[in-house]
């Protein structure tokens, strides 16, 4: 492969991003070096660390922009269905979609460190996430139960739900699923579930 291609500098940092994947699909998450990047990217060896310090900056990397489409995601999937309960369950089914379609950096956004400076944009990034989490859960809500409640922080609701969908996509990532339909079945239980907690008039009193 030649070496030393022309890149504009935001077309190299995509592309190196692109290169790790393409790596990590064929070689597993920690067997590849920043040289074979830039090896096949067809740039100098030099050139990745115009971007990366060192190969934990790069998986960094990948974890923020991983999340940042990842809430995308979420966000299309819901698009302009107003129905609290269809939205969530959209959202649950997008969120293991794309652990499928992406399981390589999917396995890296839930690896990568967010300790110290390097990682806040990460983190950040992480965090957006689950606000559009809180957010789509506290629609699901009843106006009745938050005011019972008087609260209108369901951040604990919240984390039970990204655990649902995390769950439901690290058994697709390990074991697969047949077909969408069983990721949406999985999903829609799963929401029954969540909802059921959340709105005490739906649980069977023994």
């Amino acid at each position: 492969m030649p070496v030393n291609k022309s890149y504009h500098h935001g077309d190299l940092r995509a592309a190196l991003l692109r290169a790790s994947l393409d790596l990590m699909r064929q070689h597993g998450l920690h067997e590849f070096t920043l040289r074979e990047v830039a090896r096949r990217v067809g740039v100098s060896h030099a050139a990745p660390f115009r971007h990366f310090r060192d190969k934990d900056e790069l998986l960094a990397a990948i974890a923020e922009e991983g999340f940042i489409r990842l809430t995308e995601c979420l966000s299309a999937a819901v698009g302009k269905d107003w129905e609290p309960s269809r939205r969530l369950r959209n959202a649950a089914v997008a969120y293991v979609e794309f652990a499928r379609n992406a399981p390589e950096q999917f396995r890296v956004m839930f690896s990568v460190n967010l300790e110290g400076e390097l990682h806040r944009s990460v983190k950040a990034a992480g965090q957006q996430l689950f606000a559009t989490i809180v957010n789509l859960v506290t629609d699901c809500v009843p106006f009745s139960q938050r005011v019972l409640r008087g609260s209108v922080d369901f951040s604990t609701e919240a984390r039970i739900a990204w655990a649902h969908m995390h769950g439901i996509a690290s058994i697709q990532d390990r074991f697969g699923f047949q077909s969408r339909e069983e990721i949406v079945g999985f999903a829609t239980i799963a929401v029954e579930t969540l909802q059921q907690g959340m709105n005490p008039s739906t649980v069977t009193k023994p």
